[in-house]
C-alpha cells in the first residue's frame, strides 16, 4: 500500500523526504537500475523531473494496474471466498490491455493468501514465556500440519516444527553430518533420538591414523564426542 506517483506513464515510489519536499524514484530503479527521479512538494504537487528513465519505457496502464492490486486487495480481506473466486469477482470489467499485463492466476492467488496472512498476523512474542502457539501458525498455507510440540514457557522450551515430508526423510534417514558446531547436539522429536557430535573433514583427511567408520562403530558410540568424527544411531519410532 505504499504510494504510488505517475507522472508521463511513469510510476515513481518515495526514495525520501525532508521539511520541503518529497523525492521520488523510479519505481524500476532497482529493477533496471533507472535514474529517474522527481521531486514535490509535501502536498504532491509536481515541482520538476531529475534524471532519464534508463532502459525500459512508461506504461500508461501503470494506474489501472494499480488500481486493479488495489481492488483484488480490499477483495481478498473483506470477502473469505476460496481465491479462485476473488480473483473471478476482481477480473469482472477489467480491461484486455491490462490483463495480459498481469501475473498468472496462481502467482495471483498466492498475493491474496499472502495480504490475509499479514491482516491476521499475530504480534512477535518478545521473550520465550509466550502462553501458546496460535492456532493459525499450526498449518503451513498449504494446509497441512507443521507444528507438533510445544513443552511450554520455561528456560528449556522446546518447540518443534516439521511436515508430513520432512518426517519421512528423517525415519528413513541412517546418517546426518553436522558440520559447523562445535558442540554435541541433542536432537529429540516426536519420532526420532538422535546423538549427534561435530565432524571436521579438514582435520579427517590431515589425521593419517583416523579411519572411516560406519554408524554403530565401536569408535564413534553414542554420547561419545570424538574431535573428528559424527555419527548418528538409525533412527527409530519412539
Amino acid at each position: 500500500n505504499a504510494p504510488l506517483l505517475i507522472h508521463n506513464d511513469f510510476s515513481y515510489i518515495i526514495d525520501r523526504r525532508n521539511d520541503e519536499k518529497i523525492f521520488w524514484k523510479c519505481e524500476h530503479a532497482r529493477k533496471y537500475a533507472c535514474h529517474g527521479r522527481l521531486h514535490t512538494d509535501l502536498s504532491n504537487v509536481f515541482i520538476k523531473t531529475v534524471g532519464d528513465h534508463e532502459n525500459h519505457t512508461g506504461n500508461p496502464r501503470s494506474g489501472l494496474i494499480r488500481q486493479y492490486y488495489e481492488r483484488l486487495q480490499g477483495e481478498s480481506q473483506q470477502n473469505q471466498t476460496n481465491p479462485h473466486n476473488i480473483l473471478t469477482q476482481t477480473n469482472i470489467g477489467v480491461p484486455d490491455e491490462v490483463h495480459i499485463q498481469l501475473p498468472s492466476n496462481e502467482n495471483l492467488k498466492r498475493n491474496i493468501r499472502r495480504w490475509r496472512q499479514e491482516d491476521n498476523a499475530v504480534s512477535t512474542p518478545t521473550n520465550i514465556n509466550f502462553p501458546i502457539i496460535p492456532n493459525k501458525y499450526h498449518r503451513t498455507t498449504r494446509d497441512t500440519i507443521f507444528f507438533r510440540i510445544d513443552t511450554g514457557p520455561g528456560s528449556n522450551r522446546l518447540l518443534i516444527f516439521f511436515t508430513d515430508e520432512q518426517q519421512n526423510i528423517m525415519e528413513n534417514a541412517t546418517l546426518i553430518m553436522v558440520a559447523i558446531s562445535k558442540t554435541l547436539y541433542f536432537t529429540l522429536s516426536v519420532v526420532t533420538i538422535v546423538v549427534l557430535c561435530y565432524w571436521d573433514p579438514k582435520r579427517e583427511e590431515s589425521d593419517p591414523r583416523h579411519e572411516q567408520s560406519s554408524p554403530g562403530h565401536e569408535q564413534n558410540s553414542p554420547g561419545h564426542e570424538e574431535s573428528g568424527g559424527c555419527c548418528v544411531q538409525q533412527l527409530s519410532m519412539l
